[in-house]
């Protein structure tokens, strides 16, 4: 049974219109400006090393890390301030987050800088909408493509929530073998299956689950890369 639906942000919830200004006019705008060249120049050689880097490495994610690359002086926090008007929401976001709220847990897993979300998320007002937020530039150090970056969300989550798993199927348990111990002969086979099915959901919510999730997430991220292969 699903119960958390993970999202992106960009050209997922929100338009991608905000991230391509900021990395393909307002980066090229301030290098022409600070190294004093036309921006079609600049364009040229920022969006060659952008397919330089590439979408696999941190760094293509990391604005901080091209401003010192180019050693710019302007601030890329300003940079993001300055084109937050383009900020905007698909016309389907509100809806389809406001019915999937009500049923599942909802998270945001993206590349982006954490202070690209922040500025996003303010903007657009959905934060409410989601429990976590991560960004695996920001807390995991790693590109999403990865297995390792859902590998720490897992563990993460893991974490967060293995003492009230463990709560509740205990407290629960207690009550089973009680009904176990002192019930009549008829209520001993059924509260006999009832704590096995406790024992045995407990164990698989923590060690089954997850990485089950894990291979599902793997398998998805390589039959995206056999598409992006297949259409270049």
């Amino acid at each position: 049974m699903i119960k958390i639906i993970s999202f992106d942000l960009d050209g997922t919830l929100v338009k991608p219109t905000y991230a391509d200004k900021v990395w393909l006019e307002g980066l090229p705008k301030i290098y022409s400006k600070e190294k004093n060249i036309p921006i079609k120049q600049a364009k040229q050689y920022i969006y060659k090393l952008y397919d330089e880097v590439g979408e696999y490495r941190i760094e293509w994610y990391d604005i901080d890390w091209w401003f010192k690359k180019f050693k710019l002086k302007e601030s890329w926090q300003n940079l993001l301030k300055n084109y937050k008007h383009n900020i905007s929401l698909y016309p389907e976001t509100i809806e389809t987050l406001e019915k999937l709220s009500k049923k599942y847990l909802l998270i945001i897993i993206s590349n982006a800088k954490r202070e690209f979300l922040e500025i996003q998320l303010e903007e657009t007002n959905i934060r409410s909408y989601f429990k976590h937020i991560f960004s695996s530039l920001s807390d995991f150090k790693e590109v999403k493509k990865t297995t390792n970056v859902y590998e720490k969300i897992l563990n993460t989550s893991i974490n967060q929530t293995i003492s009230r798993t463990i709560l509740t199927s205990a407290t629960t348990l207690i009550v089973v073998v009680i009904l176990f111990v002192f019930g009549g002969e008829i209520l001993k086979p059924f509260a006999f299956a009832i704590m096995i099915g406790i024992l045995i959901g407990t164990y698989s919510s923590i060690f089954v689950a997850s990485p089950l999730v894990l291979e599902w997430q793997l398998r998805a991220e390589q039959k995206k890369g056999r598409k992006s292969i297949m259409k270049s």
